[in-house]
């Protein structure tokens, strides 16, 4: 639908060219607008209202306009992404007046596009759930020698940092893709039309030059820091093609900005077991039929007390290891803490006290974080060393992710030295976030601030003392502060032979008084009236000082999330192994399949007097159920 030309109309459409894919929120004052067809799909998305924008240009028809207040922007935002819709948030860049002394009274006010919401590049607490991860997912390859396709599947969690990838036949795409919470799917063009009918087609985002060699190994370059990709261990160019193309994409969708990512993990063909998506679906992994999680083998099994063990759990259970020599090292470290009753609960007490680390670095790092992000960390970094004692004399997998618990000593520090106590505001500029103490500078803004009176008045007791003259400090808002002499009071000085001092200059005669000021007193109302500002602006520049001291941690940083959601998910099933009394089950690489006594987990955890089976389906022996619903096949 065309808009008309009219001098802000013509911004809207320059910026809305540039983001043709995205729903445009254009900011118009205390108002964020939407436009033509925008404001048809938005209007009904959000039930609001729908106008139209008319002026003589635009004619009688006008164009479809709605508006959302920028206040509560978030809430509308979010709907939006709900219904997989990109977001364009287009903000006033400038203030009027820096306009018209820019470039004229008529100067139109400058705005351009702050950040682009897409529904699996979000990092705001308020648009994530804890123990839900939302990934970006990539599809690279090329048509073979045979006519068949192969390439590659990458994904990225842009709140968190995990990076993965993986090679993929055409026929196994699907099921790999429906094992992942995929919340978005970047595709090349010219991408086979079979293997695009086996993705989720209204999450799919076509973005062909992202995947280009040349441009995807640029984009890995800047997110990783390094002068060469080879470092980064990818298996071969498709890999390099697809990782880069996310990287590509989070980076233009944060607009330059990046979240540290972590080295990405290449996971084999083989690794992990596939599950189509109608076998996934009746298993209910991760939700039951109805859409329940809690009806769900997920459901049983996650007692985890952090979001990203939750997050970590959920991985596990909607990609199974298919490998005997990668599950004994969780079965064995499983094992220990069923055994250790102590010490798992020790653990799990502990784990309680830390926070979702990765996710409050990315806000950090990206510009969104806040002081309780800060606090996070904090906190999370003075329970590690309890956490090291908890575990000392472990070994196994517990015995490797209680290794990295022990880089954050010196952040530790700073920060509990930074820091005030908590609660701390949510927002930067509430202020007090500082601990008084930590920064000079802010001490003494902030002395300004609470002492200024009793500097006030100190002033007043030494020039009164001074000069002989009993002048007093007033205020008012035309004059600001100033000495005050009233005219019996100067009458008496000049019969004392007292002179008015040199530094007093005169600012105006009343009919009782006159008023006076000196450079001391107009420095200290400039301190006064800037106390609030200089401090507000300290704090800030303090917080981006912590800022860079979290980046060059990030990598330990992301390393000890990475461990603590391991240790959060091992103990988490050993937690419902005792609880369940459930047994470690003895894996081999054969094709014998032999239980004693089983239960459905998700049955028998909501009947009490669940009846046990036994199962061999051995020495070339197999079974077929069959019967009708409710027959008890599945149990």
């Amino acid at each position: 639908m065309a808009v008309a030309d009219s001098p802000v109309m013509q911004q809207y459409q320059r910026i809305k060219a540039a983001h043709a894919g995205a729903l445009v929120m254009f900011r118009m004052g205390d108002f964020y607008e939407l436009f033509g067809d925008d404001a048809l799909v938005a209007s009904e998305i959000l039930q609001i209202t729908l106008t139209r924008r008319r002026t003589a240009k635009e004619g009688d028809a006008g164009v479809p306009m709605c508006g959302v207040p920028f206040h509560a922007a978030e809430g509308y935002i979010g709907k939006l992404l709900a219904k997989q819709h990109k977001v364009a948030l287009v903000e006033q860049v400038e203030t009027p007046e820096e306009a018209k002394k820019a470039r004229g009274s008529n100067a139109l006010v400058r705005r351009d596009v702050v950040r682009v919401f897409t529904p699996a590049t979000l990092t705001e607490e308020s648009f994530l759930e804890g123990k839900q991860a939302v990934l970006l997912a990539a599809v690279c390859g090329e048509v073979g020698a045979l006519k068949v396709w192969s390439g590659a599947l990458a994904w990225l969690d842009v709140s968190t940092g995990e990076v993965g990838v993986r090679a993929v036949a055409e026929e196994a795409l699907g099921a790999v893709l429906a094992g992942l919470p995929v919340g978005e799917v970047l595709v090349a063009e010219g991408v086979p039309e079979p293997l695009l009918a086996q993705l989720p087609r209204r999450l799919v985002s076509v973005q062909d030059g992202l995947f280009a060699e040349a441009s995807a190994q640029a984009a890995l370059r800047r997110a990783y820091g390094l002068e060469e990709v080879a470092g980064l261990g990818l298996p071969d160019g498709v890999a390099v093609r697809a990782v880069g193309a996310l990287a590509g994409y989070a980076e233009l969708t944060q607009m330059g900005k990046m979240p540290p990512l972590r080295r990405p993990q290449v996971v084999a063909g083989r690794g992990r077991l596939q599950i189509d998506a109608n076998t996934r679906r009746n298993l209910e992994l991760t939700e039951s039929m109805g859409g329940k999680r809690a009806d769900s083998l997920l459901g049983v099994l996650d007692r985890s007390v952090t979001s990203a063990g939750g997050r970590l759990l959920a991985r596990w259970v909607a990609e199974p290891l298919a490998v005997v020599a990668e599950i004994f090292p969780r079965q064995q470290a499983v094992a220990a803490l069923v055994a250790d009753v102590e010490r798992r609960e020790k653990l799990r007490e502990a784990l309680k006290q830390t926070g979702d680390i990765a996710r409050c670095v990315s806000r950090l790092l990206l510009g969104r974080g806040g002081p309780r992000d800060l606090a996070v960390l904090r906190g999370s970094g003075l329970v590690l060393p309890r956490l090291m004692e908890i575990l000392n004399g472990c070994d196994g997998l517990l015995g490797a992710h209680t290794a990295p618990l022990g880089g954050l000593g010196n952040l530790t520090a700073l920060l509990a030295r930074a820091l005030a106590d908590d609660p701390l505001p949510a927002l930067v500029r509430d202020g007090g976030f500082i601990r008084d103490g930590f920064d000079n500078e802010l001490d003494r803004t902030r002395q300004l601030q609470r002492e200024g009176q009793d500097m006030l008045l100190a002033l007043e007791n030494r020039e009164a003392s001074v000069s002989g003259i009993g002048v007093k400090v007033r205020y008012n808002q035309v004059w600001g502060y100033y000495l005050e002499a009233t005219k019996s009071q100067l009458n008496s000085a000049q019969l004392e032979g007292k002179e008015i001092p040199a530094q007093f200059v005169h600012r105006q005669t009343t009919t009782n008084s006159q008023r006076f000021t000196t450079a001391e007193l107009m420095a200290l109302e400039r301190d006064l009236a800037s106390a609030g500002l200089r401090a507000q602006q300290r704090e800030e520049a303090v917080l981006a000082e912590l800022v860079a001291a979290i980046k060059a941690h990030s990598v330990a940083l992301l390393a000890v999330s990475e461990a603590l959601a391991t240790l959060d998910a091992l103990s988490t099933l050993a937690e419902v192994a005792a609880r369940y009394g459930w047994v470690r089950p003895t894996l081999t690489d054969g094709v014998e399949l032999a239980i004693v006594a089983g239960k459905h987990p998700v049955v028998a955890a909501k009947v009490a007097d669940f009846v046990a089976n036994d199962c061999e389906l051995s020495g070339g022996k197999f079974w077929l159920l069959t019967g009708p619903n409710m027959a008890g096949k599945s149990t």
